[in-house]
This record gives structure tokens, C-alpha cells and sequence, in this order.
């Protein structure tokens, strides 16, 4: 069975190169994704489907994305992440630069669940908000 920080780490090397359907290899097809509700791309995103319309949201809402790791905690069911993400709002060109913490749960050898939360969220909303 893979472990759950292995799988992170691999699902991310994808997401660097900006392959969507390589980090997808990686989901459950039962996979959830949930974001902040307060969030302009906010609520819960089910399957691969789910997947790539947020990511599709995301794309359209943000422009110089960029995520800088801070730390990775795990074992064989559950990692978690400590990321930074710098980006521009492409609605309103405002900057945010905020902790996001990512936590992911294992459905065998694939991440079955994935909730994500904002040090701020309303510095989220208040960017991308005309």
C-alpha cells in the first residue's frame, strides 16, 4: 500500500509541471474535495470531474500562482500539508500571500478525500471580489 505522504509528494511533482490528469492518477474515482464555503470556489467537488472543475476555477481566478511548500506530516492513511501560495487575482489584480493547510485521506492506495483550509480566508474572498 502507498503511503499517504509518498502519494502527496508524487501528486504534487505533477502539479508543478501542471499536469492536471497526472495528479488525477492519484484520486480515488470516489474522491472529495472540499474548499472554504466562504471562498468564491468554495464547497465540495466530487470525482475527477469535480477535480478538474476546480481546478478550473482556480485557473480562471488567479494568475502568477505559485505554492511554496513549508512543511509535510504523514503516515500511511492521512498527510498533511503546510503550503504558501502567492498569486494575483486576475479579476482585480490584488496580491494574496497566505499559509494554506491541506489535509488527505487514503482510500487504499489512492486519496479518497481532501479538505483544504485558509489562514485567511477573507483575505481570499476580499482579492478576488471586484
Amino acid at each position: 500500500m502507498a503511503k499517504a505522504l509518498d502519494v502527496m509528494h508524487a501528486a504534487n511533482a505533477e502539479a508543478a509541471k501542471g499536469n492536471w490528469d497526472g495528479v488525477r492518477a492519484f484520486f480515488h474515482e470516489d474522491l472529495v474535495m472540499y474548499e472554504a464555503d466562504s471562498i468564491p470556489y468554495g464547497g465540495a467537488y466530487h470525482g475527477h470531474a469535480g477535480h478538474a472543475e476546480l481546478k478550473e476555477k482556480q485557473q480562471q481566478a488567479w494568475a502568477n500562482n505559485v505554492i511554496h511548500p513549508i512543511t509535510y506530516l504523514g503516515d500511511d492513511n492521512h498527510a498533511v500539508s503546510i503550503t504558501r501560495k502567492v498569486a494575483i487575482a486576475r479579476a482585480t489584480g490584488r496580491p494574496i500571500d497566505v499559509h494554506v493547510t491541506s489535509w488527505w485521506k487514503m482510500r487504499g492506495d489512492k486519496v479518497a478525500e481532501i479538505r483544504v483550509f485558509y489562514e485567511d480566508a477573507g483575505a481570499i474572498t476580499a482579492a478576488l471580489t471586484p
